[in-house]
């Protein structure tokens, strides 16, 4: 005798999960190109900086022309004096709050 199994999940709260996270990531790109910013984030620990292009286009580098280590970034040679004192900041300041044991 010929056995049949089904089985049913409802996946109705991952689905409009999903689309909720679309559409807020889709505000937030309409966000970052209206306002000229850009996101980055460090990653402490293996002293990476983690950015896309457009964060190199606004500091005025190709992402192949410099390393992508955060540490680079902290010594004044490496961005241009305008737009040193964010990573200064984060250097002197939140560095503390998010110290790397």
């Amino acid at each position: 005798m010929p056995s049949v199994l089904v089985v049913s999940v409802d996946i109705t709260t991952l689905v409009e999960t999903e689309r909720a996270l679309k559409k807020r990531v889709e505000q937030l790109q309409l966000t970052l190109d209206a306002s000229g910013a850009v996101l980055w984030s460090a990653d402490l620990r293996q002293d990476l900086l983690l950015a896309e292009e457009e964060f190199f286009d606004l500091l005025g580098y190709h992402p192949d022309e410099t390393p992508h280590l955060f540490s680079h970034w902290l010594s004044p040679p490496s961005c241009p004096r305008r737009w040193n004192w964010p990573f200064r900041t984060f250097r002197e300041g939140w560095r503390r709050a998010f110290s790397v044991n």
